[in-house]
């Protein structure tokens, strides 16, 4: 299936950006990696289009909605990453919530020690 113009992100782009992930910018070893000739990525971005299942059943980690929309992270990992990291974000606001909360605990229990130290 070929996908063309259609999408947020100019497929050439799309394309230029996946030879560097998986390949580090090499198209001849991303033509191999696909099993097509290289001619074949050079086609593709003169046209800025792609043969989007074919990259999605050969690259592994790649999101279908980023393939077919050009919008969001590349990766499905990249993703899971994000989720993990507000996940992350919000444990540590509810510990610096509970710590505040033990901190100023700590404060009326020593003015208490103090006022019966009198």
């Amino acid at each position: 299936m070929l996908i063309s113009h259609f999408s947020t992100m100019n497929k050439k782009a799309m394309l230029e950006e996946l030879i560097s992930h998986f390949t580090a910018g090499n198209k001849a070893q991303f033509a191999n990696m696909l099993g097509i000739q290289p001619q074949t990525i050079n086609s593709w971005q003169t046209r800025n289009t792609f043969d989007a299942e074919l990259i999605y059943s050969k690259c592994e980690d790649i999101s279908g909605d980023w393939l077919l929309s050009g919008t969001g992270p590349m990766l499905k990992s990249a993703r899971n990453n994000e989720q993990a990291e507000r996940k992350l974000i919000d444990i540590c606001k509810s510990l610096v919530k509970v710590y505040e909360q033990k901190d100023s605990l700590m404060v009326e229990l020593m003015v208490a020690v103090k006022d019966i130290d009198k």
